[in-house]
């Protein structure tokens, strides 16, 4: 059964940069991951550094290989720093449904570069 991972992050705006760049590279290796099945994350237009992640995997299995990379747990560590004062991460697991329907307009990043047809 697959798996998906989403999670919902308010970003200090002077942040952003840093944070998009660090969640950019992740998902870059995260394309090279078996199990991975997609990566991306998105930016909210009407809300300034509030992200959309999602991420969907083969299985559980898949899930724990990536959560155990080295990258993941630096990423996991400097989230702290990025993450604005009065909100938290939420991560939602659920069995996915379907591929999020969001304009291509608010995509910064995804396993395919951004490049969607």
């Amino acid at each position: 059964m697959t798996i998906q991972l989403t999670a919902i992050l308010d970003i200090i705006p002077s942040r952003t940069v840093d944070f998009e760049s660090a969640l950019t590279a992740l998902a870059k290796d995260a394309a090279t991951e078996p199990g991975v099945l997609d990566y991306g994350f998105w930016r909210d237009p009407s809300h300034a550094g509030r992200y959309l992640l999602r991420e969907l995997y083969a299985d559980q299995t898949a899930v724990d290989t990536h959560m155990a990379l080295p990258a993941v747990a630096a990423f996991v560590a400097d989230l702290p720093g990025w993450l604005a004062d009065d909100t938290h991460a939420d991560l939602e697991s659920t069995a996915a449904l379907t591929r999020i329907p969001l304009s291509r307009s608010v995509m910064v990043s995804s396993l395919d570069g951004g490049r969607h047809a």
